[in-house]
């Protein structure tokens, strides 16, 4: 008997693939993060204007990639614990669409 596999989950599935290729992004951005923070409050390793706006701009691509990388982990632990299907996909894909547009909201208000 053939398994069906239908669209949806095969979106999904490559969808929350993607996470971990972001989990690779969000370690140097991290970096860069700490360093520019520090060098805004204590040691000048970039100028304090550079800084000051590498940081703002930083942040809010980590805070989206790691968005994308909780969702997807969290994605896996329901499904080690057996919830899983279409709807918590799709309700963990509201959910992180809704946090999105908030962060995009912050930043460009």
């Amino acid at each position: 008997m053939k398994k069906r596999i239908d669209f949806f989950t095969v979106v999904m599935d490559e969808l929350f693939d993607v996470e971990r290729k972001v989990l690779w992004l969000i370690i140097p951005l991290f970096v860069l993060f700490l360093l520019t923070g520090y060098s805004i409050t204590r040691l000048v390793i970039i100028p304090k204007s550079i800084s000051l706006y590498l940081h703002f701009t930083v942040c809010s691509f980590l805070a989206a990639l790691i968005l994308i990388h909780v969702l997807g982990r969290a994605r896996n632990a329901l499904a080690r614990v057996e919830i899983k299907g279409k709807f918590i996909d799709l309700l963990l894909l509201v959910i992180g669409v809704v946090i999105l547009i908030l962060l995009l909201y912050m930043e460009f208000k």
